[in-house]
């Protein structure tokens, strides 16, 4: 039953955090024409539009990140984990997927902690709360920790999802 819950569960998050990502980085292209036109054309600037497409790039990257894991474009060095015997290579993608859950877990649990410890603080040009661009760290790599223990098709050394 787990077998298939766990490839759609895992589909699903993919898919909307490529929504997501695709939205973000739509406001994004808007928000710098808004402000390229702006300067260009009306010699004036908004001051919130760097700003917004700083923080949309950053969410953008962060949440992204699920589904550059999921298809396998994570970058990797892998030129001498081929060359090991197999059960050296289990070892190692074992450590691997322990290591990298515990550096996650680590991750989202500090930057959570760091992003809500800024609540009171507001950004420059957008006045809101800093806690909402820290955010995107603890999030995106919440998301990412959830793919990678769903996708743990390294660590088994076959296709497990």
């Amino acid at each position: 039953m787990s077998k298939d819950i766990l490839p759609k569960l895992s589909a699903a998050i993919e898919r909307a955090c490529a929504y997501i990502s695709c939205s973000l980085l739509a406001l994004n292209i808007c928000d710098i024409l808004m402000g390229v036109v702006s300067r260009y054309l009306f010699h004036t600037s908004f001051i919130w539009t760097e700003e917004l497409a700083r923080y949309t790039m950053i969410w953008m990257v962060m949440v992204g990140a699920s589904c550059a894991h999921v298809r396998g474009d994570m970058m990797a060095i892998d030129f001498i984990l081929p060359r090991l015997p197999v059960k050296l290579q289990r070892i190692f993608n074992v450590l691997k997927f322990i290591i990298g859950v515990i550096v996650l877990m680590l991750i989202v649990y500090f930057g959570a902690h760091n992003a809500i410890g800024a609540w009171n603080m507001r950004t420059m040009g957008l006045k809101i709360p800093k806690t909402i661009p820290l955010l995107s760290l603890p999030v995106g790599l919440g998301i990412l920790l959830v793919e990678f223990v769903i996708y743990r098709k390294e660590v088994v050394g076959g296709d497990e999802r």
